[in-house]
């Protein structure tokens, strides 16, 4: 922890933050000699070959499949072909932002407590969700193939009110360990929607500008810092090989520091910072992101 007291005196933090982080920094201390859950990390050997952009390809093959059943009722396959659908045409959202989606025909239904896919102007809304009460409603433009796409499956859910009902009672949602097991069969075995978000970041997010990244984490309902630790190239299990280099997000009013025991993993301060910093302990590591007042 010397290491980290050194930088956090350095950046010259507010006196209430450097208090702040003497008080996590005592419990990531605790931590270390008490046994705890940690979460489950995805494993690179569960990932095999898999591309984020062979998404596209499963998609494409699912269609073939839908396309040459003969059976009115829906099958297992529909649901494969539209979360392809969804995870090809737009970036990687959370299950939950899915299974709990209705679909809205009419402006004077909509509602501001439930997701809801709103088809009078093609926008998806998503006000339930992990980090609501961080960033509030999310408003998502869906491009016109994916609209049609849904349009299609929804005429195999005997127009449920539910974007993925139920296959058998179409008046109640799938769960997410449904949702999980239809991107298995889609992708293969170990591909979940968190590890296509995680791909997404790792392999697509790279190449994108710094005002993108900034959309990408807005649409994704996360932080430019849990893009950089959480799902980039920078987590240490699925990039173990370089996730000791220097974070550049490439936006201002950001900090990201991460240690483990005394060793700094990665930082990056920005010359321009303003608001607040953020304290979390995920994976025995203590990270502090945000902004601070200079």
């Amino acid at each position: 922890l010397a290491g980290l007291t050194t930088i956090v005196k350095t950046c010259q933090l507010p006196i209430e933050l450097q208090n702040k982080y003497k008080e996590l920094s005592s419990e990531y201390r605790n931590k270390q000699s008490v046994e705890y859950k940690k979460p489950n990390p995805i494993k690179v050997e569960q990932i095999g070959n898999f591309k984020y952009d062979d998404i596209s390809q499963a998609r494409d093959k699912l269609r073939c499949v839908i396309d040459s059943e003969n059976d009115s009722n829906i099958s297992s396959t529909w649901y494969q072909w539209l979360i392809a659908s969804l995870y090809s045409r737009l970036q990687p959202l959370r299950t939950q932002d899915y299974i709990n989606c209705k679909l809205m025909f009419d402006n004077d239904k909509v509602s501001n407590e439930i997701n809801y896919l709103n088809f009078t102007n093609n926008t998806l809304i998503i006000n339930e969700y992990k980090t609501d009460e961080a960033y509030g409603q999310r408003t998502i433009t869906l491009p016109i193939e994916l609209i049609d796409e849904i349009k299609m499956f929804t005429t195999k859910t005997k127009q449920s009110i539910w974007l993925f009902p139920q296959m058998k009672n179409t008046t109640k949602p799938i769960n997410k360990d449904q949702f999980a097991t239809y991107c298995k069969k889609a992708f293969g075995n170990g591909i979940t929607p968190t590890t296509l978000r995680s791909l997404y970041v790792s392999q697509i997010v790279p190449n994108k500008s710094a005002e993108e990244r900034q959309h990408i984490a807005e649409v994704m309902g996360h932080s430019i810092a849990t893009q950089n630790i959480t799902y980039s190239q920078y987590n240490s299990v699925l990039h173990p090989e370089i996730c000791s280099k220097v974070v550049n997000t490439g936006v201002k009013n950001d900090i990201i520091i991460q240690f483990s025991q005394d060793t700094i993993k990665c930082i990056h301060i920005s010359q321009d910072v303003t608001e607040k910093i953020q304290f979390t302990i995920t994976d025995g590591k203590l990270i502090i992101s945000g902004t601070y007042q200079n």
